[in-house]
């Protein structure tokens, strides 16, 4: 097998799925921060969707790792829009 096709294989074999793991990550983020049924319900699904966004656009999709650490930068976001997400009891 010739180098150049030892490279093309190794480069198809780690390419990302990047419309599965941006689906996994919207997932993933609402069922932590979600006013409805989240782990630490923070904010309404439509505006984590906005913040996701928000996020995903800020950046080449080839930076975002789609683990814990983005989950964090997503709530953070949210968080400082806390007091505004949630109405007084």
């Amino acid at each position: 097998m010739r180098e150049r096709d030892r490279v093309l294989i190794k480069n198809k074999t780690t390419m990302k799925n990047y419309s599965k793991l941006i689906k996994e990550f919207y997932e993933d983020v609402i069922s932590y921060y979600s006013l409805d049924n989240g782990t630490i319900p923070i904010a309404t699904n439509e505006r984590i969707i906005e913040v996701i966004n928000e996020y995903l656009e800020s950046k080449p999709l080839s930076e975002i790792w789609f683990d814990s650490m983005d989950r964090i930068y997503v709530r953070r976001r949210l968080e400082k829009g806390y007091s505004s997400s949630i109405t007084a009891v």
